[in-house]
């Protein structure tokens, strides 16, 4: 059984910036990052295929590092031709902004490595630490579990169940939401 200082279970935005800050400030930590591989880097929010879904703000205020705040604006830079740090970006390319982050965070001489799979199980394990079950059977251990398990679907704000009127959507992420 491989063993980590640090397991984060989830690979979306929240993971691979918890990863990226992880590997800033303590770099000596061993870390393994589950990746259940759909959607790395990019969870729900950053993954959307619309063009029109953009940031909430400029891209000048969304770098994934505090202590280098025109990150993502100098990324889109040299990405993306045109103006960067004062437009609301489309959220896919924040998606791939955060994927090269992952990259960068995991390329070595980093400790921490990208492990494919679904998590299907967290025990404690024998005295100290966790034990963390992969749906393959693999098993890793770590003395700390971060969960970073991205948005849960919607629940039904309305409650409406099978009364709900034509045009009502209960999950504005749902595969075709969007269209028409």
């Amino acid at each position: 059984m491989d063993r980590f200082d640090i397991v984060i279970i989830g690979a979306g935005a929240s993971g691979v910036l918890t990863a990226a800050h992880l590997r800033h400030i303590a770099p000596s930590l061993s870390a393994a990052l589950m990746d259940a591989g759909a959607r790395a880097a990019r969870g729900l929010a950053y993954g959307t295929p619309y063009g029109a879904h953009l940031l909430n703000v400029p891209a000048g205020r969304m770098s994934a590092f505090a202590h280098d705040p025109g990150h993502f604006a100098a990324w889109m830079e040299r990405s993306v031709p045109g103006p960067a740090g004062g437009v609301f970006a489309p959220r896919a390319l924040y998606g791939e902004y955060l994927a090269e982050v992952l990259a960068q965070t995991c390329a070595p001489p980093s400790r921490i490595r990208r492990i494919p799979g679904t998590v299907v199980g967290l025990a404690p394990g024998h005295g100290d630490g966790w034990v963390v079950h992969l749906h393959d059977g693999q098993v890793v251990g770590a003395r700390a579990v971060v969960l970073a398990l991205g948005n849960m679907a919607p629940s039904d704000p309305l409650r409406l169940g099978a009364e709900a009127p034509a045009g009502y959507l209960r999950d504005p992420w749902a595969p075709g939401a969007a269209q028409g």
